[in-house]
């Protein structure tokens, strides 16, 4: 039970982490591109904390999954 809910959690968290990711680096691209330095501030300054916070709560899950006990397909 622990275990499925830590590899859900792993897999929301990073995905959406590493949707933000990139979602952060296309948009500061973008700005640099079209020279609007208020689209990267704003990109900077909101998006990084949650993509931050996404990306250690996944983290933290990696490292608690591998201390969960695997499964042994030759129990005999």
């Amino acid at each position: 039970m622990i275990k499925k809910t830590l590899e859900f959690l792993f897999v929301i968290c990073f995905g959406l982490s590493l949707i933000g990711g990139i979602v952060i680096v296309l948009g500061q691209t973008l700005g640099i591109a079209i020279a609007n330095v208020p689209m990267l501030t704003y990109l900077g300054s909101s998006f990084v904390i949650p993509v931050c916070i996404l990306a250690s709560i996944s983290a933290i899950c990696a490292f608690l999954l591998s201390y969960t006990r695997k499964d042994v397909e030759n129990n005999a």
